[in-house]
């Protein structure tokens, strides 16, 4: 069993850390609070120490590219533990590593960038902040541009999928025994979970979808049917356990709701209407939106 497991997938995982640019300012937290009588913790006062400065320009670009990396690393993958890794179909594992490190390099790149502009940014501070600025803010600004690099971080990592046969402990057999069948059994329910997760993405899509459609006086826009599309795309890649089911249903999916309508051969029939071709039609006319 664990050997068929270790066949289909891999555990990944991605750790991503940034520079912290917003802080607490404790002086004027408690000069506030005792200005209006409040009590401890019922108001805090922080502060962007990045304003207005070219490095928290670039920051927020960091920021960006880390969820855009956040986010397609978990539309490829299926979760399996709480501790942030995931399943990876062994078949797409390369793949994702090859996406993974074209977003390293653009982080890296602008990471660059952020150090380059960090000499700058206490006076830029400075300026921004004018009368609020205070000299006990300048500590903030003295971390070498090396100290400020260390923040960064991107790290992600592979790994085969545990097995109980692992499991190398001096005790009586029966012990053992018992071990590595618990193990076994939570293992496969989380590989079941994982799997689980591909079914409930497509489910979700799909009742977001007659939900909106559905609804006469609701607007709609064609990336509706865009993401259904960026879904099913992965389908492949997120059935890991190969069910024929989702395959089907994505399959059947993509049939009645993505394709447009298509000329008749000659001698055949005309094809069924799909639901992203009549949902192109005008969108105030109530018939077509009865149709779709």
């Amino acid at each position: 069993m664990q050997t068929q497991l270790r066949d289909l997938a891999v555990l990944v995982s991605l750790r991503m850390g940034t520079y912290g640019a917003t802080c607490a300012d404790n002086q004027e937290t408690a000069k506030l609070q005792n200005e209006h009588g409040a009590r401890t913790r019922t108001h805090k006062v922080s502060r962007d120490k990045l304003a207005g400065t070219d490095a928290g320009e670039i920051l927020e670009q960091i920021r960006k590219a880390q969820n855009e990396t956040r986010a397609l690393f978990n539309a490829r993958t299926v979760p399996w533990d709480d501790k942030g890794r995931r399943m990876c179909a062994n078949t797409a594992a390369a793949d994702l590593w090859q996406v993974l490190s074209k977003h390293r390099a653009h982080v890296e790149r602008l990471v660059y960038e952020f150090c380059a502009a960090w000499p700058r940014a206490e006076a830029q501070a400075r300026a921004a902040m004018n009368g609020l600025w205070k000299d006990t803010y300048a500590a903030d600004y003295r971390a070498s541009a090396d100290e400020i690099r260390g923040k960064f971080l991107f790290e992600p990592s592979m790994e085969s999928m545990p097995s109980a046969d692992d499991i190398r402990i001096d005790a009586p057999e029966q012990l053992i025994r018992n071990a590595r069948e618990e193990a076994e059994r939570q293992m496969m329910e989380r590989f079941s979970a994982g799997c689980r997760d591909a079914h409930e993405r497509l489910i979700g899509a799909l009742s977001a979808m007659h939900a909106r459609l559905a609804d006469p006086d609701a607007t709609y826009r064609d990336s509706l049917f865009g993401n259904l599309r960026e879904l099913i795309d992965l389908l492949p890649v997120l059935n890991i356990a190969r069910d024929p089911e989702l395959e089907r249903i994505g399959a059947e999916a993509r049939r009645r709701l993505l394709t447009f309508d298509m000329p008749p051969l000659p001698g055949m029939q005309a094809p069924m209407a799909s639901v992203q071709a009549l949902a192109q039609r005008p969108r105030d006319v109530k018939r077509h939106r009865a149709n779709t």
